[in-house]
């Protein structure tokens, strides 16, 4: 009777020792990276996703491509760059105002013509405010400065009860004062009103306030100084 012939075995004792090692051999080369750069399952590996880029800020200084015009505004909204100071800009930018207030109250004298002068300056700062609500994301962004010597210049605007010469520093107090907390009227233009325009618009109507309230100081003045005197 014929033995049953095993596929599991090997047919002579010679291929019965090759076959470890032809084992061994087989589980090396699975261990060896691929060299198409396949893994052991014969797929491709996943590349990592780069990680997103984080939005890189808006430039504190105009780029040196823009043109002369484009360069022009951002020195007139920044206030020859006093927006750009890192502490309190818009106090910065309204400095700037008080140069301007001496020179409108001195050379142009009547109140017509002081009139004239402030609304040029509205209408150069709507302008260039114009420029940097395209140059950064936010609106009204801080360094954007030409809307505080605006709203400095109609604080100032001549008044029937002008105080002493130290009236221009309670203007300035006052003026920031309407400008920072920003009450009623003058929150619902920032709000409300788009663009350049409310850029300019709300430190114009806090101006306003500030006017009333130094016009009010001037009328109370005298009273006040006699008070005191006694």
């Amino acid at each position: 009777m014929e033995e049953p012939i095993s596929l599991n075995k090997a047919d002579s004792p010679a291929e019965a020792e090759k076959e470890p090692e032809a084992l061994a051999s087989t589980a090396l080369t699975n261990d060896k990276p691929d060299s198409l750069g396949l893994d052991s399952s014969g797929s491709q590996p996943q590349e990592e996703e780069p990680a997103p880029k984080e939005e890189e800020p808006a430039p504190l200084t105009p780029k040196e491509s823009a043109s002369f015009i484009t360069r022009a505004a951002r020195q007139i909204y920044t206030a020859g760059g006093l927006g750009l100071m890192p502490v309190a800009p818009g106090t910065w930018g309204t400095i700037m105002g008080v140069p301007l207030y001496f020179l409108f109250a001195s050379a142009l004298g009547h109140w017509s013509y002081y009139l004239v002068g402030t609304l040029v300056v509205f209408l150069i700062g709507w302008w260039a405010s114009s420029v940097g609500e395209k140059d950064f994301p936010e609106h009204d962004d801080k360094r954007i400065v030409v809307d505080e010597v605006f709203g400095y210049l109609v604080t100032m605007f001549p008044n029937p009860f002008p105080l002493p010469w130290w009236g221009f520093v309670v203007g300035f107090v006052l003026f920031r004062f309407f400008d920072i907390f920003k009450f009623g009227p003058v929150k619902k233009v920032d709000r409300d009103v788009p663009g350049a325009l409310g850029v300019m618009l709300d430190d114009g109507v806090a101006g306003v306030f500030a006017w009333v309230a130094l016009t009010l100081l001037g009328l109370l003045y005298p009273l006040l100084s006699k008070f005191f005197a006694n």
